[in-house]
């Protein structure tokens, strides 16, 4: 009996030690991929696998996203889920289905303190601050950013949102932005956040900071590639820039970025006077 019951217990911990908080994954560049890849099929895993759908057809506005959502939604209808899983699949209906303004004003109304749906709450201002550019959406945005930063370090999204805030036209903020690139180091996070980094860096003007900073990161993203060279062209190192983008592989930068280093590279050859080759 004795070892049946330390089995048990022995058990009970490991699953307790490699339990998924689904929160977190909610928070993770992947998000959607990474609640679908959970093994366990239980109505809690099916309700963050809908606040995920959901948030996906928001970010994207991809049509298949809004039917899956639809088609889980209704799969929920009539289940006794917790109130904070029912609050927050609520406010991505009103995301996916209604308005995002009407998303927004139940998170305004809410008096909830729960992570979820600080972490659903972080999504729908960011998506909303994306289109709008909305002040208000971008408060929202750094207050419960750096709430879910303090609760649940190393988390990518928190970190993701306050990047892209920092380095936009209205609300850039660069000693802010430098104080993300300090804890991106001091916490290696590097491999979480490095590229991302890079690009808010190049957005924001910083090139020898990103010429620094890809050589720390000895990344291999091809857009993070496209920035530094582009960075070393505005420094008129044209050689520098040239030996990167003699080995890039533009059919792995988005099309207005690979355009872009086209007509550099032709400019380049021109310069060179090699016309065959421009």
């Amino acid at each position: 009996m004795k070892h049946i019951l330390v089995l048990a217990f022995i058990l009970t911990v490991s699953a307790l030690a490699f339990s998924v908080d689904k929160t977190d994954l909610l928070l993770s560049k992947n998000y959607l991929m990474d609640i679908q890849s959970l093994d366990s099929r239980d109505l809690e895993t099916k309700a963050y696998l809908t606040l995920a759908v959901g948030l996906k057809y928001r970010e994207t506005i991809q049509p298949n996203y809004k039917v899956w959502f639809s088609n889980l939604y209704s799969e929920l209808q009539g289940e006794e889920l917790p109130p904070y899983l029912q609050e927050a699949i609520e406010v991505v209906y009103q995301l996916v289905a209604v308005s995002t303004v009407s998303a927004l004003n139940m998170l305004y109304s809410s008096e909830s303190e729960d992570h979820l749906l600080k972490a659903v709450s972080l999504r729908a201002f960011f998506y909303d601050w994306v289109d709008t550019r909305d002040p208000r959406s971008a408060k929202q945005i750094e207050e419960t950013a750096n709430e879910l930063i303090d609760a649940r370090p190393g988390q990518y999204f928190p970190y993701k949102a306050l990047l892209e805030l920092y380095s936009s036209i209205g609300s850039m903020d660069i000693e802010r932005l430098m104080e993300i690139r300090e804890t991106v180091f001091s916490e290696n996070l590097q491999g979480l956040l490095g590229d991302d980094l890079i690009e808010s860096e190049f957005v924001s003007g910083l090139t020898e900071v990103v010429i620094e900073d890809f050589s720390r990161l000895e990344t291999e993203d091809p857009l993070s590639s496209y920035y530094v060279a582009m960075s070393y062209l505005q420094l008129g190192e044209v050689p520098q820039a040239w030996e990167i983008l003699d080995s890039l592989d533009l059919n792995q930068i988005p099309p207005r970025f690979a355009s872009n280093a086209s007509m550099v590279i032709g400019d380049i050859y021109l310069e060179d006077g090699d016309f065959e080759e421009a």
